[in-house]
């Protein structure tokens, strides 16, 4: 900075005086009597004020008076420099998150901008020689409105440069959603602090408004869905452990439903593969993986890594992912387990089984008992029952066959499963057996599934049991094990297809 002091100090000095003459004595300028201002303070209102001297030199008296005037401008310079840095220093480390180090530094170069820029207003204001003693006494001076104009507008262009820094960085499309959005955020601040006025000519307000309103809403949305995924994420955490703590299945089961279906909402919200910076839809799927072997739903892990493996962009993931699909094993048994899980976990399902015999309606447990032992094993949860009584549910049944509107009477109950038989009990004597008779049931078999009062799947058919040796009771009940085992393979190849 001192040369630049240096340089202003000659060009102004020498131009003023290139007409001093050198002098043998001390006398080459006018006499006058020692001004208060050598020896009290040297203040002018409005003004910046800095007094230098210089003793007698062999360089002759143009020297000797530039030496004076350069000392004067250092000490001008010296007090802009403590004005301006005590000034702009709140505003900055205000605005500063680095440390203190780096707080300096902007000061300092700051400082030293603005005082080098004002040097070129410096003023000479007096000069006095005491010729006793041959020294040159030199005063300047400069107008503090103008160090607060070139503060102000130093200041405002150190802002824009900030504010160029952070809108750059919001731009970037490999930071993440969260830096971006924090850049973003900054800028927004700096923008909001920047006066605009001093920098005309330049830039204007309008042109930054538009610049951070249109990024504003790729990078707010971006943002966001980081934000909504990791809320998710949280969340399905959350219901793992809640499960984990269950103290009954259902409970246990649909939890771990739950937990699912929040994780695959963050793959949905942020596809696979949709980004190059933010993977937490890749980090979703590897914990369904989990979750999914740990119930035995290999195939449904394997389908989980396989995803990422083909649509992430990141190779590390694809790496990871590859790795863990390959270490499966899924199997022509394991694809079924995944159709049953994918088709019935955490989804409330009620049984309803009736039989219509002989004309007697009765309650018929075994096709329920069997399916719903079934299908809970695939994370099928408990429901209410409907209020319906055996012979309510066959006339239900019948009036299904007819018209498949009559399903919205269970509109209310979600999933529901409906057996019904209704037939005969034909007997014979056996000499063979024990017990004395065989008993057999003809006739038809209705079984429904009704999801939210909507029919979904139908199976009618009629036939013929087997004779059975002990009792009638004991025939509808095999018949009931044979219904369940067809009811799995006929609504097993729905669900396949």
């Amino acid at each position: 900075m001192m040369k630049t002091l240096k340089a202003i100090l000659m060009s102004l000095m020498l131009a003023s005086y290139a007409g001093f003459a050198q002098a043998d004595s001390c006398d080459f300028l006018p006499p006058a009597p020692q001004p208060s201002w050598t020896f009290d303070s040297p203040a002018i209102k409005g003004f910046y004020v800095g007094v230098g001297l210089a003793e007698e030199d062999d360089d002759g008296a143009d020297s000797q008076i530039e030496k004076a005037r350069q000392q004067a401008v250092a000490d001008l310079a010296s007090s802009i420099e403590v004005s301006v840095r005590s000034r702009l220093s709140i505003d900055i480390r205000e605005r500063r998150s680095g440390g203190d180090a780096d707080v300096d530094k902007e000061l300092q170069q700051l400082t030293e901008t603005i005082t080098d820029t004002s040097l070129n207003d410096v003023q000479v204001d007096a000069t006095w020689l005491d010729r006793r003693r041959c020294i040159v006494w030199v005063r300047v001076k400069i107008a503090r409105d103008i160090i607060e104009a070139k503060q102000k507008r130093e200041l405002q262009t150190r802002k824009l440069a900030l504010l160029d820094e952070y809108y750059d960085k919001a731009r970037d499309k490999d930071a993440t959603a969260t830096a971006r959005n924090d850049a973003l955020d900054q800028a927004t601040i700096i923008f909001n602090e920047i006066d605009f006025s001093v920098l005309k000519g330049v830039t204007s307000k309008a042109y930054y408004q538009k610049l951070l309103s249109n990024l504003g809403s790729t990078v707010r949305r971006s943002a966001s869905a980081k934000k909504q995924a990791e809320a998710l994420r949280a969340k399905a955490e959350k219901l793992l452990q809640q499960a984990n703590r269950a103290g009954d299945a259902n409970t246990r089961k649909k939890k771990t439903a739950e937990a699912v279906l929040t994780l695959k909402q963050i793959i949905a919200d942020n596809p696979i593969g949709s980004s190059d910076t933010s993977f937490d839809a890749e980090s979703a799927a590897f914990k369904i993986a989990e979750v999914e072997q740990a119930r035995n739903n290999r195939c449904e892990a394997q389908f989980q890594y396989e995803i990422v493996r083909d649509r992430t962009r990141s190779q590390e993931w694809k790496d990871r992912a590859a790795q863990q699909a390959q270490a499966l094993r899924c199997n022509r048994k394991n694809k079924k387990d995944r159709l049953w899980r994918k088709a019935f976990d955490g989804v409330a399902t009620t049984y309803m089984c009736a039989s219509d015999v002989d004309g007697v309606r009765d309650d018929w447990g075994k096709p329920c008992e069997n399916v719903q032992g079934f299908l809970s094993g695939y994370g099928a949860l408990e429901a209410e029952y409907p209020d319906m009584t055996a012979d309510q549910l066959v006339q239900f049944a019948y009036k299904l066959d007819k018209s498949k509107s009559a399903a919205k009477r269970l509109a209310d109950n979600g999933r529901v499963i409906i057996f019904v038989a209704k037939g005969k009990l034909k007997s014979r004597a056996n000499s063979k057996n024990k017990l004395g008779d065989d008993h057999q049931f003809s006739g038809r078999i209705y079984s429904y599934l009704i999801n939210d009062g909507k029919l979904e799947f139908k199976d009618k058919y009629t036939g013929t049991g087997g004779w059975n040796p002990v009792s009638g009771d004991m025939a509808i009940e095999v018949l009931g094990l044979n219904v369940a085992k067809r009811w799995k393979q006929q609504y097993l190849k729905h669900i396949r297809n």
